[in-house]
């Protein structure tokens, strides 16, 4: 089992020899963290398989990926202007999904959603 974290830094390449930190939780249990630069495409599976995890290390089929996906929708009260809120809300459409984003294989990706009033 591995709790994993993304994150981007405010620089614009993190070496590779700082990229992962991984922390051992006891059994097979491990806390990942993938640190990326602002000018960097985070690629998860690929830094997945440098993370050596223990025996037994997992494979490609044993990997699911959870990942959360917010649907906006209009509020009956807005805070913004309609024209600003239809804006906000196509620019949030017509943004790269998080399974392409981070390199991961769809058939191997389970996404969890909730609606959001803007």
């Amino acid at each position: 089992m591995v709790v994993l974290k993304v994150q981007t830094e405010e620089v614009p390449q993190v070496p590779e020899s700082e990229r992962v930190q991984v922390e051992h939780l006891g059994g097979n249990f491990h806390r990942v963290l993938l640190r990326y630069g602002f000018l960097e495409h985070p690629n998860v599976t690929a830094a997945l398989t440098r993370c050596q995890l223990g025996a037994p290390e997992p494979t490609y089929m044993d990997t699911s990926f959870f990942l959360s996906r917010e649907n906006l929708i209009p509020s009956d009260r807005p805070d913004l202007q309609p024209w600003r809120e239809r804006i906000f809300m196509q620019m949030a459409n017509t943004a790269l999904d998080a399974t392409r984003y981070f390199r991961l294989p769809p058939d191997r990706v389970v996404e969890i959603g909730s609606q959001v009033e803007i």
